[in-house]
């Protein structure tokens, strides 16, 4: 074992944590002072206060007669004594907890995985699957406590939309998660963990662990919520059950659940909560609202992932060319696939980065969303907003499949968290394929959105409210449209008519107009191609002075 890498993870008693990774070590010393191999600068330690040795193939944790003592698992190491510790041992050193990994330890030492979970009264939920209307109850009695469960917990996500909007560090958005969790679901305990660069799953970030002993989890049920892709309930009369798992048992746990965090088909981590007591058990509604809390907190992990990432390249000139890779991945790779219709995009950023999206999200039952947007303003910092914009758009409809009430929704965090001096115009279009009817809701977006019948007329979806970000406590109407053979939907931004020429002559509305009434007849793709042909000409040589989108 003495030549295994060691690693020891080093919790502060403000949840911070350090990582060591010793490889050949055989002999780690812990203290306050400058000169061990793991210094925790703290008065509770003293200046020599341990240190772990590796001895025939075993490790061992000696206490150097510590003022404050040394705990391996919750009992305290006799002074200038040694006692034996294995791969996921937990040390207390004055505030820190140290947890012990070594080598051939494939993921974070808190897990367990001895047994299996095979219960048939384990309760799953799709993570890709978007949360629906109230589950059925069995008599009228539980119908009050269930509607009072159900909307602590929507509202609680809807909080967790408007909190997870901010531009902060990782660390930050992690417990932010977990308090989020706790305020749904009310767990005794519950736990984030991440996949890292090696695909390991690190926890970040634990809320009710108990002082003085790790917390302790299912390997098993953290390996099927990660391999199948689906959230998972075990109550209370399942934990119990014999060939359910030891660890959770000996944790004292009575009802555990956990769900993926899912972005863009992918699993980029988890989210675990359990509970001790009965009266406490969780529900299958509680499962379908930690599973959408989930994707909200992967969706956020994944954007403040992406930008700290790109923030590295900015430290070395390259911020606008890593901002630009950042969005191109959140846009559209390639046009949806919506049965009897046609759907083309497009966008082009004046800078390497941009402050226009758009986006298609699948809605269940033969309904698609699509989505365009125009903050104010270009560059970095209306990308960076126009980020937060997209994420909680797919957030809401993963809650709310649709359009209904999501303007506002937006609306109220632009006004929240929003610089002042920014807003955003916005259009989102529910399209119900099997009966060919349009729901949209238009924020202020110009020009307005226009379908083009099959005998050439134009219809225009002119603004039912201001642009988000601008007026607090506004309506923002939904309206219906039916489509029928033949007719086009075609919206672009402002990029389009306010194209300008040498002679500073925009591209306008009204020619806008004259050219969409010779597009009967022509495929969402000839439209798109003849728009940004016709404005290509207009402008000429002109350089580009603001972001376009078709």
């Amino acid at each position: 074992m003495d030549s295994e890498l060691l690693t020891l993870v080093v919790t502060d008693g403000d949840g911070s944590q350090l990582i060591f990774n010793l490889d050949q070590a055989t002999c780690v010393s812990i203290g306050r002072a400058e000169d061990n191999a793991v210094v925790l600068p703290d008065a509770s330690v003293s200046r020599h206060h341990a240190e772990l040795a590796a001895n025939g193939g075993r490790w061992a944790v000696r206490d150097r007669g510590s003022h404050n003592g040394t705990f391996l698992n919750g009992r305290r190491v006799a002074p200038q004594k040694s006692a034996s510790v294995s791969s996921g041992a937990c040390i207390e050193i004055g505030r820190y907890e140290i947890r012990v990994s070594v080598s051939g330890d494939s993921q974070d030492p808190s897990l367990v995985s001895e047994e299996t979970i095979d219960s048939q009264d384990a309760f799953t939920v799709d993570a890709d699957e978007p949360i629906t209307g109230p589950t059925e109850l069995e008599s009228l009695e539980d119908a009050v406590p269930a509607a009072r469960r159900r909307l602590r917990c929507l509202l609680a996500i809807e909080q967790a939309n408007l909190e997870l909007l901010g531009d902060e560090p990782l660390d930050i958005i992690y417990d932010k998660v977990l308090d989020l969790v706790a305020q749904a679901v009310r767990p005794d305990r519950a736990a984030l963990f991440v996949l890292d660069a090696q695909d390991r799953l690190v926890r970040k970030a634990i809320q009710g662990q108990d002082r003085g002993r790790p917390m302790m989890v299912s390997g098993s049920l953290i390996e099927r919520v990660m391999q199948e892709n689906v959230a998972i309930l075990i109550p209370c009369a399942s934990v119990s059950q014999p060939g359910i798992t030891d660890s959770l048992e000996n944790e004292g746990v009575r009802c555990v659940m956990a769900a993926p965090m899912r972005y863009q088909k992918r699993t980029v981590g988890l989210i675990y909560a359990d509970s001790r007591t009965t009266d406490a058990s969780f529900q299958e509604d509680d499962l379908r609202v930690l599973t959408a809390l989930a994707n909200v907190a992967a969706a956020r992990i994944e954007l403040a992932r992406l930008l700290e990432e790109e923030r590295e390249l900015i430290r070395h000139d390259h911020e606008l060319r890593a901002a630009a890779a950042v969005q191109r991945r959140l846009l559209p790779r390639k046009s949806t696939p919506i049965r009897g219709y046609l759907v083309e995009g497009f966008n082009r950023p004046c800078f390497e980065v941009g402050g226009d999206f758009f986006d298609y999200l699948p809605l269940g039952n033969n309904r698609y969303g699509i989505v365009l947007a125009d903050v104010a303003g270009k560059g970095l910092p209306a990308a960076l907003l126009l980020m937060g914009v997209q994420a909680y758009t797919r957030a809401y409809v993963g809650l709310r499949p649709g359009v209904d009430g999501l303007a506002g929704f937006l609306n109220d965090g632009m006004l929240r968290y929003a610089p002042r001096n920014r807003f955003v115009s916005y259009v989102f279009f529910e399209l119900d394929s099997a009966t060919n009817t349009v729901r949209w809701c238009n924020a202020g977006h110009a020009p307005p959105p226009t379908i083009i019948r099959a005998n050439g007329s134009l219809q225009k979806l002119d603004p039912g409210g201001p642009p988000l970000g601008v007026v607090a406590d506004c309506s923002f109407p939904v309206l219906e449209n039916k489509m029928s053979d033949g007719d086009l939907l075609v919206v672009c931004s402002d990029g389009v008519t306010d194209a300008a020429n040498s002679q500073e002559e925009p591209f306008g509305d009204e020619r806008l107009d004259k050219l969409l009434q010779s597009m009967a007849g022509n495929s969402p793709k000839e439209v798109q191609q003849k728009i940004l042909d016709a404005v290509a000409d207009h402008v000429q040589e002109t350089p580009n002075s603001d972001d376009l989108t078709v």
